[in-house]
C-alpha cells in the first residue's frame, strides 16, 4: 500500500517545491514601530459597550475606575471601567498578582465614549482562595506619563 502512494507524495511533494521560489519572507526595512500606532492598535473602539461598572470605585484625580460585579471570581470574567478626561490618553494596561506573582496579563480597553474606556478581565486560578491582583494602567495626559494602580480582590465563589 505504501508502494501505491508513492507517486501521489511525489506530486504533493512537488507542488510544494514549485511553489517555494513565490513565497517570501519579512523584510526589516518594512517593518515601522510606531508607539502611538501600536497603543491605537491595542486600544479598540466599540460603541457597542455601555457603562457597566459600578462596585469598588477608586478615585485616582481626574481619574475613575469601577469595577462590573461586587465579587470577583477566578476564571469568570469581570469588566473594570476607566473613567478619564477626553484629552488623555492610555498607553497600556496590564493585570499582575500580588499576592502570588502570576505573571501579567496585558488588558485592552475599549472606548465607549469621549471620556469612558471599558476593558474585559479575566484572571487564573490561584492556590490561594483569595488573592489580590492590581491593574495598572499607563496614562499620559497634559504632557505627564503616569501609572495609575486598581487593586483588585479575586474570591473563590
Amino acid at each position: 500500500m505504501l508502494l501505491s502512494n508513492y507517486p501521489r507524495h511525489c506530486l504533493i511533494l512537488l507542488s510544494l517545491f514549485a511553489a517555494l521560489p513565490s513565497l517570501t519572507a519579512c523584510n526589516d526595512s518594512n517593518l515601522s514601530i510606531n508607539k502611538e500606532s501600536i497603543a491605537k492598535e491595542s486600544i479598540a473602539k466599540d460603541t457597542q459597550l455601555t457603562h457597566c461598572c459600578d462596585y469598588h470605585p477608586l478615585d485616582i484625580e481626574p481619574f475613575h475606575f469601577a469595577l462590573s460585579a461586587e465579587r470577583v471570581h477566578p476564571e469568570s470574567p469581570f469588566s473594570v471601567s476607566l473613567q478619564m478626561p477626553a484629552d488623555a490618553l492610555i498607553e497600556s494596561a496590564k493585570m499582575q498578582g500580588i499576592t502570588m506573582y502570576m505573571g501579567t496579563i496585558p488588558v485592552l480597553f475599549k472606548q465607549i465614549d469621549a471620556r469612558l474606556w471599558q476593558a474585559d478581565i479575566m484572571v487564573g486560578a490561584c492556590s490561594e482562595p483569595n488573592m489580590l491582583w492590581q491593574l495598572d494602567v499607563r496614562v499620559s495626559h497634559r504632557g505627564q506619563v503616569q501609572t495609575l494602580a486598581y487593586p483588585i480582590n479575586v474570591t473563590y465563589p
